[in-house]
This record gives structure tokens, sequence and C-alpha cells, in this order.
């Protein structure tokens, strides 16, 4: 008995040690295709003219998501993106000044902390040249880089983001996870409008990017332990450059996404499917997962 109970004593502390130090079972891509709209996601999609995402959608499918409650910005809709949290924990509307409140931690830094064998990289693009960078800037400043390999931030085309990517994925072994974005199609969205040409054709140039990653991962052996989790930050409007009052996004994974969601839903998927209790964490992370596993 004395025997026994030292053994479940010593199971205990085993499991607490492991409470950080999780091992990672694949690799992860995420990604937002930066202004892309539902409307033209979908009508490409169902017209094959999107191969690379099919791909992904091959493996596990696709669905609809609704942006939480606060203007279309693309710093609000990063915060969400990069931590799960909505506006309630953004200090302030002026999307000039400060993102998260103390204690807020990204997707990034979380995962590195509960499995630091995690080669994590962030590749982000402005849709400016603009010497003060976007407002990203912000939200990359709050980022512990220890670490996390962080591409300076500047303005890049899809091709050369793929390029940055496929050199992440060829020079880090396994496990990784590696964020990056293609603003292309969001640089017309502001030029022109959803329904023009050129809009539509920047999503098939971001798309053909990505079939370069996946060729990437298919050389390395690695296509089939990675799994992608593909989104937006905000769409257009057909009947304005206004995006502002945009509520509708999208996601595409090699994982069952198992019913609609919300944005801010994305960070809790991505834990669940590292197997991380993301609803212990302080302050709270509301939502749900959008994936069983």
């Amino acid at each position: 008995m004395i025997r026994a109970f030292i053994y479940f004593i010593f199971f205990i502390i085993i499991l607490s040690s492991n409470r950080y130090c999780l091992a990672a079972e694949h690799n992860t891509i995420y990604i937002s295709i930066d202004g892309v709209s539902r409307n033209t996601f979908y009508q490409l999609l169902h017209k094959n003219k999107l191969p690379g995402i099919q791909k992904i959608i091959d493996r596990g499918n696709y669905r609809n998501l609704d942006i939480s409650n606060h203007p279309s910005e693309r710093l609000l809709c990063y915060t969400e993106l990069f931590s799960g949290y909505c506006n309630e924990f953004i200090t302030t509307q002026d999307t000039k000044t400060s993102v998260f409140l103390p204690g807020i931690v990204t997707v990034f830094e979380r995962l590195k902390e509960h499995i630091p064998s995690l080669n994590t990289g962030i590749i982000v693009s402005s849709i400016n040249n603009s010497d003060k960078g976007s407002l990203l800037k912000i939200l990359l400043e709050e980022i512990s880089t220890q670490s996390i390999t962080v591409y300076p931030e500047t303005s890049r085309s899809a091709k050369t983001v793929a390029a940055l990517a496929s050199d992440f994925i060829i020079n880090n072994q396994d496990p990784f996870f590696l964020f990056f974005n293609f603003t292309d199609v969001e640089h017309m969205g502001h030029k022109y409008r959803e329904g023009a040409e050129v809009y539509s054709q920047a999503l098939i140039e971001c798309d053909k990017a990505l079939k370069k990653v996946i060729n990437t991962l298919y050389k390395s052996n690695r296509w089939n332990n990675t799994e992608f989790f593909i989104t937006t930050n905000y769409g257009f409007s057909k009947k304005s450059k206004n995006h502002k009052l945009v509520k509708k996004s999208w996601i595409a994974s090699t994982m069952k996404i198992r019913y609609k969601g919300y944005q801010s839903w994305i960070v809790p998927t991505i834990y669940t499917s590292y197997r991380i209790n993301w609803k212990s964490f302080q302050p709270k992370l509301k939502g749900s997962s959008l994936i069983y596993y």
C-alpha cells in the first residue's frame, strides 16, 4: 500500500511538471489572407479558381465565421486573431494606442509557454511602405520575441511572403508554428472594392503563393503532419471601399470545423488542436473551439 501510494504521488508530480511541457504532435500554419470578403472567397472556390486552398479543404472543410461586435478595424481584428480576446479586453477604441490589458498573452507566447520545443515564426506584412509601419506594429511590440522568429514588418507581395514562409519551413525542424498574412487582396479592396476584377485576381495570386508553401511541405515530407488554419481579418463591400461594418468572415482548415462561429474562436481552436486547456487561462478566454479533438 505504501509503495502504491508513493507511485501515485510520483505520477501526480510528473503530470504537474509536464503541464507546460506538452509534446507537439503536428506543425501548424496559421494564415490570414487579409481583406477577402466571404462572397468572393466562396465564388472563386466554387469555380475551382483556388486549388491551393481547395487542397487544404480536401483534408478538412470550411465554414462561415462572424467578426465580434467591434468595428472591422485592422488592429482590432488582429488582436482577436493573435490572442482570441474580444474588444472588451482592448484598452481603448483609439487604435493608435496600446492594445492589450496587462496579462493578455498572444497565441505565439502561450504556445511557447506550453510547448517550449515549438519553433515559432511570425511574418507580418503591411499594406503600405510607411516608415512608421502599419498599426500592426503596435501589436507586434506587445509580443515577447524571445525564442520567437519575428520577420521585420514591411509591405510584401504574396510571392515574397511565400518565399519567406518556405525558408522558415526548410530551416526549422519539427515541431513548428508559423503565422503569415497576405495583403494583396486588402490593397485592392482599399483601392477599388469587392467585385473589381483585380480584387478577385489578387486572391487567385495569393492562392498560387500558398501552393508554393504546400509544395515545400511535400518536398520535406511534412504535408501530412502540418495543419492549416486560413482566414481573413475582414472583407469589403461591393457597394463601397468601406469595410468597417462588414461582419462576415470565414475559415478553411485541414481539420474538420464543426460549426459556424466567431473570429475570436480561432485561437481557442488552435489551443484545442494542441490539447491545451485554454479554459483555465486568466483573464478568461471566452468563446468555444471550432473542432472536436
